[in-house]
């Protein structure tokens, strides 16, 4: 069967600080290295996707870390046991925010020194975060610079300042959070 170039490289650890899933191969560079890599069309290099094989694995697994970690809040926020479910997310929220932190480092971008699309994935899930629990970024500095720099864009700044910019509903009617104008 002809597959392109591609091929399965097996359970791959990135040394990124998340675990890595199932990876492909494609030509000499890994792609797909999240739990849903191998279900879409393979990463390619671009410049709002990374631009060195570092960067483009970083913007690869944070990807898919970001999608889990929205889905976690997402799915307490739809469940009819949000009050029930709160508190257990609020507990492990912490744990995963570090997560984050550690990716970050001390770098301007989660993918390096140029912004990426994971950038615009991160600050939404961060602000849907800080506004489910308004301390949860006051032990990491280094994301609550990123959400500084990121809020302070121009285009994003002026976007927040304009009468279109709405911080809520974040969450369609049917959820028991984050269903309602502010």
């Amino acid at each position: 069967m002809d597959t392109g170039g591609i091929r399965r490289a097996g359970w791959v650890g990135v040394g990124l600080g998340f675990r890595a899933g199932l990876g492909l191969v494609w030509g000499r560079s890994r792609v797909g290295w999240g739990w849903f890599g191998g279900l879409g069309p393979p990463a390619l290099p671009c410049p709002a996707g990374g631009e060195s094989e570092e960067e483009i694995r970083r913007v690869d697994v944070l990807e898919n870390q970001v999608m889990d970690f929205r889905m976690s809040l997402v799915m307490v926020c739809y469940s009819p046991d949000f009050e029930k479910l709160k508190p257990g997310y609020l507990e492990q929220l912490p744990g995963k925010l570090k997560l984050f932190s550690n990716f970050l480092g001390d770098r301007k971008w989660f993918a390096g020194d140029k912004l990426t699309f994971v950038d615009f994935l991160m600050f939404d899930v961060l602000d849907q975060n800080r506004i489910f629990e308004p301390k949860c970024l006051e032990p990491f500095q280094n994301l609550r610079d990123f959400m500084e720099r990121f809020g302070a864009l121009e285009k994003v700044a002026a976007y927040m300042k304009s009468p279109q910019f709405q911080k809520m509903p974040i969450n369609n009617k049917m959820a028991k959070w984050g269903n309602k104008k502010l």
